[in-house]
């Protein structure tokens, strides 16, 4: 996920809300073994994937695969890698486990159908309300310091943490509309596509199943959504934006809820940097805006977030008793 975050960086059975997944009795495979057969795929189509962007790659720009490999890319380059590796390791596994387990009575991406435009207005709406508690945990992320004697540990991953925001920066410099429009395609929409198929849809669901709780379910795909990134200094805001997007899964019965609200949080930021390099400025002054946040606007943010998720938690939980009733 390359997002703002990017730039600088209810106890209770699964029932009547996630009722579009069957209960773990009736399921003849063990969640372990979707498990293993969904890492197994993802790292397949991971390798499988990202050589064949990397010899794409050599072929459009006339680089050595070991050149590559080694970072030596231009921006094309570094954009054609990203779109090819992401939609091959993060949609493809997850689609192919479906498919798989579809004799098993698994539903994993509930029903297209579900995502209403009540609720696609509301997840609008909850993306760009709660920003700036995201902006504000942002923040309280990157401030935070481990102790002095695991100092080493912090300076590695800072140094990290820099090297991946010297990448995005260099995939966000946008010097046309072509530019943009691409960038919307490999940093927004692939991600959001597949990231939420594979967390949403497949882990989610898989320790869901596991556990027999959609709350736990939904925690540890949010804290592997957030580890995946490696970006230690945007953890914890990243991984309450996995559990946002959890729940609104859950809550919705439609995958591509979810996709939209991650494709909003990502394209938001894709669409500031491009309007902000049009006014000749440079990217850094995106992260002073994004700073500007007051704790009132955050008091304010919270609020109102939670009235909306309250609202969206409620629209879906009786329209879902309604359609039960109808059968």
């Amino acid at each position: 996920m390359l997002n703002t975050l990017s730039l600088r960086s209810l106890n209770c059975k699964s029932t009547k809300i996630y009722s579009y997944m069957p209960q773990y009795g009736s399921i003849k495979r063990h969640p372990l073994t979707s498990l293993l057969l969904l890492i197994l795929l993802f790292l397949t189509c991971y390798i499988v994937f990202a050589f064949i962007a990397f010899f794409l790659g050599s072929l459009m720009y006339g680089k050595d695969i070991l050149a590559i490999a080694a970072g030596d890319v231009n921006t094309g380059m570094l954009r054609l890698i990203q779109g090819v590796t992401s939609a091959g390791a993060f949609i493809l596994p997850p689609l192919i486990l479906s498919w798989t387990e579809r004799k098993y009575g698994i539903n994993y991406f509930g029903d297209y159908k579900n995502a209403s435009v009540q609720l696609i207005l509301l997840t609008v709406v909850i993306m760009f309300v709660s920003s700036p508690f995201l902006e504000w945990t942002i923040r309280i992320n990157q401030n935070m310091h481990l102790p002095e004697f695991l100092r080493g540990l912090e300076n590695w991953m800072r140094e990290k943490e820099d090297q991946l925001e010297n990448m995005t920066k260099q995939l966000l410099t946008m010097n046309s509309i072509s530019d943009f429009l691409i960038n919307l395609l490999i940093i927004a929409l692939i991600p959001a596509i597949g990231e939420e198929l594979v967390f949403r849809g497949g882990v989610q669901n898989i320790f869901s199943r596991w556990t027999g709780n959609y709350h736990l379910g939904i925690w540890i795909a949010a804290i592997l959504f957030s580890a995946i990134h490696v970006q230690f200094f945007g953890f914890i805001p990243r991984m309450l934006l996995g559990a946002l997007f959890g729940y609104l899964f859950v809550w919705s019965r439609s995958i591509w809820i979810p996709v939209l609200a991650h494709f909003i949080n990502n394209g938001t930021a894709v669409t500031g940097a491009y309007f902000l390099q049009r006014k000749g400025k440079s990217l850094e002054e995106l992260d002073k805006i994004q700073d500007n946040s007051s704790p009132y606007m955050v008091v304010v943010s919270i609020v109102f977030a939670s009235l909306i998720l309250w609202a969206f938690y409620t629209y879906r939980t009786k329209t879902n008793l309604i359609d039960e009733q109808n059968g």
